[in-house]
């Protein structure tokens, strides 16, 4: 019994070693840790951005209904008219902020798009961890 599992430890410890001498070696790239953390950082604003530009396309919707239910000379629904009057800026800003990063975040991944998307990076962790980055922009479109 005990020749088996010598057996079974030493075929292992060889598989082992000959799969870590035998593994791919990919390419570093110095330009990738920039990347990441800026691709990072653009796309948690992204996604607060486009969460928040929701609530308030939802909240203008929801202002706009109430806004018919009040007499034209009422003084709540002037209360409410200034409201959505500032909802819609707020609106406007954010759209602004969205399509910005948006922008920015185009630019970025088009910068080095061909490195990340080449046939010998198909299987780099990094390059796979940037194209994990760009579907979920890709996913959180609005």
């Amino acid at each position: 019994m005990t020749k088996y599992i010598l057996f079974l430890v030493a075929f292992c410890v060889t598989l082992w070693f000959f799969l870590l001498h035998h593994q791919q070696k990919f390419p570093q790239y110095e330009w990738y840790e920039p990347l990441k953390r800026r691709l990072r950082a653009l796309l948690d604003e992204y996604c607060k951005v486009s969460k928040n530009l929701r609530s308030v396309k939802t909240l203008i919707s929801k202002t706009e209904n109430d806004l018919s239910v009040f007499d034209i000379t009422s003084a709540r629904r002037i209360i409410i008219q200034e409201n959505l009057d500032k909802l819609k800026e707020k609106c406007k800003n954010l759209e602004n902020k969205y399509y910005e990063i948006s922008n920015e975040i185009i630019l970025l991944y088009n910068e080095h798009e061909t490195e990340i998307e080449s046939e010998e990076n198909m299987l780099n962790p990094q390059m796979l961890e940037l194209r994990d980055l760009w579907r979920i922009y890709t996913e959180n479109k609005l």
